[in-house]
């Protein structure tokens, strides 16, 4: 499951293509990076400068926003792709609000969705109780990016400015402020 919609300023730094992480730039949260920030970065702007770029305005420019529907239909045509389309379990996520912790890490519901349906496809009849009432959601103690406030409020969702570390180490994961994370 990728889906960038929510995260659209979230990249990753080296080799991706190698689908190794030890070939990535790691950041506070492991992986993942602002692209705003480090355009500041490589451009030299001060510290301070590039947390003025994360609004609506910016976003709309750089295609943010056109994210979403990209997003959209590459997410389905991949399931498509695989005969297992999603255009009905998509439209429930999307209208049940953020159901992305990451472009590449759902919630636990979307998962469980999947796991019910093929189960359902395959001869089983499993019980029709929402997998958060009975599982953790392991992936919320890897790294979590927050939806922007332009991005939250153009999609009707909360927004936020922490970004959580991970917490799969002995230590309680660190959350960052986006001072803190994106410089």
């Amino acid at each position: 499951i990728l889906f960038s919609g929510f995260h659209p300023d979230l990249i990753h730094v080296g080799d991706e293509a190698s689908l190794r992480l030890s070939r990535l730039v790691a950041s506070p949260i492991g992986p993942y990076h602002s692209a705003i920030a480090l355009h500041g970065f490589r451009r030299g702007l001060s510290v301070e400068a590039p947390l003025r770029l994360y609004t609506g305005a910016v976003f709309d420019r750089l295609g943010y926003f056109d994210l979403w529907q990209a997003s959209a239909d590459y997410l389905l045509r991949t399931a498509r792709d695989v005969g297992f389309g999603l255009e009905r379990e998509f439209a429930l996520w999307s209208r049940g609000g953020v159901f992305m912790h990451v472009i590449n890490h759902p919630h636990l519901h979307v998962l469980g969705d999947i796991a019910r349906r093929l189960a359902r496809e395959t001869g089983h009849d499993p019980l029709d109780i929402p997998v958060q009432t009975y599982a953790p959601d392991a992936l919320t103690s890897e790294p979590v990016w927050p939806v922007l406030p332009g991005i939250a409020e153009r999609y009707g969702v909360p927004g936020s400015t922490l970004f959580k570390g991970d917490g799969r180490r002995a230590a309680p994961p660190t959350v960052y402020r986006a001072l803190d994370f994106l410089l």
